[in-house]
């Protein structure tokens, strides 16, 4: 708006005496909600949300497993070993190198 200019109506539309124009301008604004409208069809799916979750009830989760692993007969463990205990280092190597079994399980609850 600049210097003495009159605001512009709400129903700028009506002075074009069009009753297509008139007709989409009345369904634009009432299927268009507010700011406020908008909030209050958030905040409610949230609310729905939240209840719909707590219906579900408690869940349970259980996972288990095995892995077989080895260390390497060359590897910095060995090399540690090598420098602390050099007199039989050969036989603690070969014991350390032999595989084993690494077994785990878990339960989740909530």
């Amino acid at each position: 708006m600049r210097g003495n200019q009159a605001p512009v109506s709400e129903r700028w539309y009506e002075t074009f005496d069009d009753a297509t124009l008139n007709a989409l301008q009345t369904r634009a604004r009432t299927a268009n909600p507010d700011l406020r409208t908008a909030a209050l069809h958030f905040a409610q799916s949230r609310a729905q949300r939240q209840t719909t979750a707590a219906q579900r009830g408690p869940q349970l989760n259980a996972d288990a497993g095995e892995s077989r692993q080895r260390e390497s007969a060359r590897g910095a463990s060995t090399r540690l070993i090598s420098a602390i205990a050099p007199a039989n280092s050969g036989q603690l190597v070969q014991v350390l190198s032999d595989p084993y079994n690494l077994y785990y399980v878990g339960f989740d609850a909530s």
